[in-house]
């Protein structure tokens, strides 16, 4: 583990000291008595005795002058500051790597520090946490938070106000926490990801120097983890919360409304799910798409789910409008298109409204930066349904004898019909729509009837004909 001169002054409180730290870099990595046959290194502490009873700790421009009765007791309760931090982080990655269970690596981590540690993902949900009983009791609220896993509403909504709790690589900070009091904090991430936060409590509320260095030096373990736990990345996120829901869990509506109200939604708001789909090679990688989305819609949820980028936002807080044309913009510049759900109220609903956008991106008409509806897929998905599953074919007769029709005398009866049927047997749309003349149309008709010897006037078998155009889509 690097270590920062700050974190070796929290170390030797017992001392007499006197310090000159200009730097803030973490990059000691060892120490030795300092000799002037060696090279200087940055990332070395270098140890010099004085007759004094003094030792003097240097690396680049920062010191440390030590007072010590006993200097060689001092010099080696230095080497057992990196002993310990060193052992510290060799030790928590090989748990890591084995699949230690993250309480494990919160015990470990409070254990060093003497912290009240908290893993909370990005949705502001408590998944670890581990810290001496002495430091809880100084914390009156957090026993009764720890209970429901959650900070309470009003106190993450003033959390999401601030702009530091969701930056990328920025040292640890404080935050107030009226439940917490002064907690230090780090961001957590994973790649780009947000995955939530590291926060370290201790009785008094105020944080040296040193032990920001040390949360920052033991942050990246705990991200180490997150990254080799697969379930662990996904839930994690911000979007984790509807994780369960779509696995087909049941996580409680009490409590996914709870959860959903850190970010202002309302139990009773109407909720809407967009699922994506790529509509050429040339379509934007999902990882690339997934960010932009995260952008454009910050109090809405997007995940990767069974394939699929999904957008979960609240109509209710939303305007709709505004929402489809960002929407419809972004699917258009990243080549995508969007399938939607019939927008429901009750969490517990989403599932369905998804299972819907789902059907909408897979079987409706597609095309960049389109948003199918659910009910432009019920008939597409339903002959798919009747291709896959029925062995007679159940196309109607007369297709197939126009087809061989057409192909001998280069005529297009086949097609002349189908828009025929689709405009409802008016003469004068279907011609207009083919561009020929009325009488033109008219002939083509009596003609399929003395091909085919279809009877137009009667309802089922104009619909078996339909029916029949739709069977026969590629």
């Amino acid at each position: 583990m690097q270590l920062s001169m700050k974190m070796l002054v929290d170390n030797l409180k017992g001392y007499n000291m006197k310090c000159d730290i200009r730097s803030d870099s973490r990059n000691i990595i060892n120490a030795r008595l300092y000799s002037d046959r060696i090279n200087n290194s940055p990332t070395t502490l270098y140890l010099v005795q004085s007759d004094d009873n003094t030792v003097t700790c240097t690396n680049n421009n920062d010191i440390i002058y030590l007072e010590a009765d006993d200097v060689d007791a001092a010099l080696n309760d230095i080497l057992d500051i990196f002993d310990r931090y060193n052992n510290f982080e060799h030790e928590m990655i090989l748990k890591v790597d084995s699949g230690c269970y993250v309480n494990e690596l919160m015990q470990e981590i409070s254990q060093l520090t003497g912290w009240f540690v908290i893993l909370a993902d990005a949705g502001f949900y408590m998944t670890a946490y581990q810290g001496p009983e002495d430091v809880l009791k100084f914390h009156k609220e957090l026993s009764s938070m720890l209970k429901t896993h959650m900070i309470p509403l009003d106190s993450i909504k003033k959390l999401n106000d601030s702009p530091e709790v969701r930056m990328r690589e920025i040292a640890p900070y404080t935050i107030f926490v009226p439940e917490l009091g002064t907690a230090l904090t780090y961001n957590i991430f994973v790649g780009r990801n947000h995955m939530g936060w590291l926060v370290a409590c201790n009785k008094t509320g105020v944080y040296s120097d040193g032990e920001r260095d040390l949360l920052s030096a033991i942050a990246p373990v705990v991200e180490r983890w997150i990254e080799k736990n697969t379930e662990a990345v996904k839930h994690s996120r911000k979007a984790g919360i509807f994780l369960s829901l779509l696995d087909g869990a049941e996580p409680g509506e009490d409590y996914m409304n709870s959860r959903l109200s850190a970010f202002g939604w309302g139990k009773n708001d109407k909720k809407q799910v967009y699922v994506l789909k790529k509509i050429s090679a040339i379509s934007l990688p999902e990882d690339i798409v997934e960010r932009r989305l995260e952008l454009a819609f910050s109090n809405s949820f997007v995940l990767s789910y069974a394939g699929s980028l999904v957008l979960i936002t609240n109509l209710t807080i939303n305007n709709i409008r505004q929402i489809e044309s960002t929407l419809i913009g972004l699917l258009k510049e990243m080549r995508y298109c969007a399938g939607a759900g019939e927008a429901v109220e009750k969490i517990v609903d989403v599932p369905m409204c998804y299972r819907g956008a789902s059907m909408a991106s897979e079987y409706a008409p597609s095309e960049p930066g389109r948003i199918m509806q659910f009910k432009e897929s019920v008939l597409p998905y339903t002959f798919s349904i009747l291709k896959e599953h029925t062995t007679p074919n159940l196309c109607h007769p007369a297709l197939d004898l126009l087809s061989e029709y057409d192909k001998r005398h280069d005529t297009d009866f086949y097609e002349t019909l189908n828009v025929y049927l689709r405009n409802s047997q008016n003469a004068t749309s279907t011609a207009k729509e083919l561009f020929i003349h009325r009488s033109t149309l008219l002939y083509r008709i009596e003609r399929i009837e003395e091909i085919t010897d279809v009877d137009f006037s009667n309802p089922d078998e104009r619909f078996h004909l339909q029916l029949s155009y739709y069977l026969n889509r590629k």
